[in-house]
């Protein structure tokens, strides 16, 4: 079974959930600055490429296939997705419940999971209802044709990040070739572009990413998130400035130069928290809040070095219990479905 997978897409879901714990993590404290660095805010930058690094998993497993109807397509990974996250809300209000009481259940669910930590599987609802129709285009048109909608991607992320920088309004509108289906479409052709000189792309990706690194850092205030027009409004998370793009992109392709035309397979830990790694996303926002909310002894009092130790600690700590969750979850009859393992 391992055989079948593809290794470096199971190592980026790896690395994908473990950024998403972080950056939320990291959101604990408010700075933590040593030798001039702030900890906080270089992690919550470096976990910001979660999100983008499921998207391009997306693209690459999901893109140039046959799906014989657009329902059957639907039929299949709507369920995968839907029940889970209905499982968790139902277990998020048992938890609110308990802890703020009836009177404000139903804002701390919508505010919980119809917003805030909940955002991305609104995204990726979106997502699956184009791919069916963008997978048409790319079979009938192929990977050189991808590369237009990918140029103009660049400069789209490109001008909306100027716009955003030097605080200016325009009227063009770009909005079709900037979202979460940009990120899966770049996932499909990073997956499948020819490599003819991996180490020289690995390189190449590493400074890319420490330059995106850099600028993001810097200047976090240049990140594009949402759109808004008299007629529409948007909430999202998910940053399509250039430097973001540049963050998730350079992470993909070094992963993938880094097994290129080798014969190794996924390892059985890797196999599983990569299965488990939706799951987990759901798994961890309860988690999340409940030390937030409870166990504040593990964030107060903390400064400098104390804050970088426990937040490393602290994203091992909820990577490895929502983990273990997500497997023990899947392993009871009858709630495998509703696990998110898969």
């Amino acid at each position: 079974m391992n055989q079948q997978r593809i290794k470096y897409l199971d190592d980026l879901r790896v690395i994908g959930i473990f950024a998403i714990i972080l950056v939320h993590v990291a959101s604990l404290w408010v700075t933590s600055t040593i030798v001039g660095v702030d900890w906080q805010k270089l992690a919550s930058t470096i976990g910001n490429i979660g999100v983008p690094i499921f998207l391009m998993i997306s693209g690459a497993l999901l893109l140039n296939k046959t799906y014989p109807t657009v329902s059957g397509f639907y039929k299949k990974r709507f369920p995968r997705i839907t029940i889970p996250f209905i499982f968790w809300i139902i277990i998020y209000g048992i938890y609110s419940l308990h802890t703020t009481g009836i009177s404000n259940l139903s804002y701390d669910i919508a505010n919980t999971f119809l917003n805030n930590l909940g955002w991305y599987f609104y995204l990726i609802v979106g997502v699956y209802l184009a791919i069916p129709f963008i997978n048409e285009f790319i079979r009938n048109r192929g990977l050189n044709e991808v590369r237009y909608f990918i140029i103009i991607f660049i400069l789209a992320s490109v001008f909306y990040t100027a716009c955003r920088f030097f605080n200016i309004t325009s009227y063009l509108d770009l909005r079709f070739f900037i979202g979460g289906l940009s990120y899966v479409i770049v996932g499909y052709y990073l997956a499948n572009v020819k490599i003819k000189s991996p180490k020289k792309v690995m390189a190449g990706t590493v400074l890319l990413f420490l330059i995106s690194l850099f600028v993001s850092y810097q200047m976090p205030e240049i990140g594009v998130y949402e759109f808004n027009n008299p007629n529409l409004y948007l909430d999202s998370y998910l940053d399509f400035s250039i430097f973001r793009l540049g963050l998730g992109a350079s992470v993909f392709l070094f992963v993938r130069c880094l097994f290129l035309n080798t014969a190794t397979t996924t390892g059985k830990l890797t196999l599983s928290i990569s299965k488990a790694s939706y799951g987990m996303y759901l798994s961890h926002i309860t988690l999340f809040l409940f030390i937030r909310n409870h166990l504040s002894i593990f964030t107060a009092g903390a400064s400098g070095f104390g804050i970088v130790i426990r937040l490393v600690l602290m994203t091992i700590g909820v990577f490895l219990i929502t983990w273990i969750v997500t497997v023990i979850l899947s392993k009871i009859p009858y709630l495998k479905e509703f696990s998110g393992y898969h």
